[in-house]
């Protein structure tokens, strides 16, 4: 079953809509945080949205 954060409808497999946002982050928290991304395997971006959806779930 798909979390309502991780998709399209559910019985979909229509990936959801995307919207583009701009943050602002001091650089050296930036860079830290883009570093242990790589060094996870894992895009920034995509931690970004990780960590986003587990807030939301878990908060």
């Amino acid at each position: 079953m798909r979390n309502r954060f991780h998709g399209g409808p559910a019985g979909t497999n229509k990936p959801a809509k995307s919207r583009l946002i701009s943050l602002k982050a001091p650089e050296d928290l930036l860079e830290a945080f883009r570093t242990k991304a790589r060094l996870h395997g894992r895009p920034y971006p995509s931690r970004i949205k990780d960590l986003m959806k587990q807030w939301l779930v878990h908060d």
